[in-house]
């Protein structure tokens, strides 16, 4: 069936049904409703950029935690402060970190960052969060070890992702 077919059939267009049939289609998108003008385009264009610019820092940041140069803030550490880290990782026993699709420097980086907050910061919901999930009321003096045994419990995947998402109520 043709166009200026449908055109009579509703009869609506009266006398101009085969202007209306042989005039180019746009699918629907005309400029008459706003849905193509510039200003939207721009405003488009506007979004796209700060969209693009939020999943840059998000990127950023979530390099910076996986980076043992930066502290739990991702702020970088004195180079002192990081040759301790340093240190201690090649000191760590390697068979904590095995398991899940991180490599084990990324995996204590989170280590020793959510270390630092449960130490540091016990009111924080990292703390409380771990403290209740594995009935510990000590988890200020946790150890590196003793947590990365809680990471494995948890799968070092989730206990990472977990670590990112601010420390919600662990399942």
């Amino acid at each position: 069936m043709k166009l200026l077919d449908i055109i009579n059939e509703q009869g609506f267009w009266g006398a101009g049904a085969e202007k209306v049939a042989s005039e180019k289609q746009k699918c629907g998108i005309s400029g008459q409703d706003g849905g193509n003008s510039r200003e939207m385009r721009q405003q488009d264009k506007e979004f796209a950029r700060s969209e693009k610019l939020a999943a840059r820092e998000a990127n950023s940041d979530l390099k910076k935690t996986f980076d043992m140069s930066y502290n739990r803030d991702n702020e970088p550490v004195p180079r002192n402060v990081r040759k301790q880290i340093y240190d201690t990782y090649k000191q760590f026993d390697q068979s904590l970190l095995d398991g899940g699709s991180f490599k084990p420097e990324q995996k204590f980086a989170v280590l020793n960052k959510v270390h630092d907050w449960v130490t540091n910061v016990p009111s924080i919901s990292y703390t409380r969060r771990l403290a209740t999930k594995f009935n510990n009321p000590n988890i200020k003096t946790i150890t590196l070890k003793d947590l990365a045994g809680y990471a494995n419990q948890m799968g070092w995947d989730n206990f990472i992702n977990w670590y990112n998402s601010g420390g919600p109520e662990i399942k």
